[in-house]
């Protein structure tokens, strides 16, 4: 019996025919490929022909390391592209995926890759998930070998070039960090449910291009960030975490979106209330901060760009002018302020006191920003995907995809398409130059 398909491949209609003795025959190419295992399924992809088989006698000299629920080894699953030339073979990925890639790579094999670390990565879909809809397609590949992979890809691929970005950041006038929980289940001499850390360093929003790094750390200690920027003098732009005061060398900035933040959290919940609130006041006064700011870059009251942002000159010499009166009047009320205890209210005023120096720092230079939104904006897609992942399995688990979330995340700041950059970056012989493959460039093989 003969199956007939038919695909339409950008304007190029094709044909193929299966046999049940295995004979496959690309229609119009009159290439044959002799297949001895009985075919049970066929995947169609853009760029090549995967065909699912029963399981060979591994007279290639591999033994694919994976099995089924029935004990067999895993279905063979070979690549063909629109000629007939045999791609690649799973034998090559699961039993030796240092050999299956180092050889220079081919398209198809990086556009594999690429694919499952754009899924996992920017479009948020676990692994695991990946890993089952794979296998309803007939590929039954494990979450531990597609994890695998992942951890291949951004020690061979990815690695030279986050050191490169990292270069570039310490040369950043400005620096935002940030950092955030994950669970890490295997980490040496922890607990599974003790929290770790992934840490976010970006470059300021004036520099030439978006530059975002995470880092992951066991611990919140604020030796990690010390030991990431090491003697980096520029500014550094952050939360009220005092961790951030052992970068001795950096100038540390403080950010008024958390200071706002934490007046709106003591707001009363009886809005009959607010008229006479002085968490409200607080709230009012923050927001006089944001509306010049907004001034200063040309936008309207809701960001609308209308016309050209001043200068660091300029709004150096405008914060001087008009945001340092409001600075002063902010906290000459907050000193006169009679709050005790831990209420919320209490909490505020106090971080606001604490913050004060850092707080005021954006009066020294114009690039200076009033917030850490540059890094909380960095950050959040981390803490959507952990939404969905939950955990890392291990340390080199947790480190690959701080790598990984690294290109993926500068890459989509700078507006390139991720799963292209991917695959170009994962089928170079080579991966220097650098400027060919940095993540705000256009790529080139």
């Amino acid at each position: 019996m003969w199956i007939r398909v038919q695909v339409q491949i950008e304007a190029q209609k094709l044909s193929f025919e299966i046999k049940s003795n295995g004979l496959y025959q690309l229609c119009g190419l009159q290439h044959i490929i002799e297949l001895q295992d009985e075919i049970n399924s066929i995947f169609i992809l853009k760029d090549m022909i995967i065909i699912i088989t029963e399981d060979r006698d591994f007279r290639h000299g591999y033994r694919p390391t994976s099995y089924i629920k029935d004990n067999r080894q895993i279905n063979n699953i070979d690549a063909y592209d629109w000629q007939g030339n045999h791609l690649w073979n799973i034998g090559d990925i699961v039993g030796d995926i240092k050999r299956a890639f180092d050889g220079g790579g081919l398209t198809t094999k990086a556009s594999v890759l690429a694919h499952i670390l754009y899924e996992k990565y920017v479009m948020v879909v676990p692994l695991e998930r990946q890993a089952k809809e794979l296998k309803a397609m007939g590929m039954r590949l494990s979450t531990a070998t597609l994890s695998n992979w992942v951890i291949y890809a951004a020690e061979t691929f990815m690695k030279p070039v986050y050191a490169k970005m990292k270069e570039k950041l310490l040369r950043s006038s400005v620096v935002h960090a940030d950092e955030t929980v994950v669970q890490v289940l295997r980490e040496p001499n922890k607990k599974a449910k003790t929290d770790s850390r992934m840490w976010v360093y970006c470059a300021g929003k004036y520099e030439e291009h978006s530059n975002i790094l995470f880092e992951y750390s066991p611990t919140r200690n604020g030796e990690n960030a010390r030991n990431f920027l090491g003697a980096y003098s520029g500014y550094v732009v952050c939360d009220g975490y005092d961790g951030y005061n052992k970068l001795t060398e950096a100038i540390r900035c403080g950010c008024w979106a958390h200071a706002r933040r934490k007046f709106v959290e003591a707001l009363p919940t009886d809005r009959s209330l607010l008229a006479h609130s002085v968490a409200a006041k607080g709230v009012e006064l923050c927001n006089e901060i944001f509306l010049l700011e907004r001034e200063f870059e040309g936008k309207d009251g809701r960001g609308a760009q209308i016309k050209k942002p001043l200068t660091a000159t300029e709004k150096h010499e405008q914060r001087q002018e008009r945001l340092k009166p409001v600075l002063d009047g902010l906290f000459a009320w907050l000193n006169e302020i009679p709050v005790s205890g831990g209420t919320k209210l209490a909490r505020a005023v106090q971080y606001c006191l604490n913050e004060k120096q850092y707080l005021c720092r954006c009066l020294e230079n114009g690039n200076i920003p009033v917030d850490n939104n540059r890094a909380e904006n960095a950050i959040r897609p981390f803490v959507v995907g952990r939404k969905n992942w939950l955990f890392a399995n291990s340390v080199k688990g947790a480190e690959a995809s701080a790598v990984v979330y690294s290109l993926a995340a500068t890459a989509v700041a700078n507006g390139l398409n991720v799963e292209e950059y991917f695959t170009e970056l994962c089928r170079m012989k080579q991966i220097l130059p650098m400027k060919q493959i940095l993540p705000w460039k256009e790529v080139e093989a």
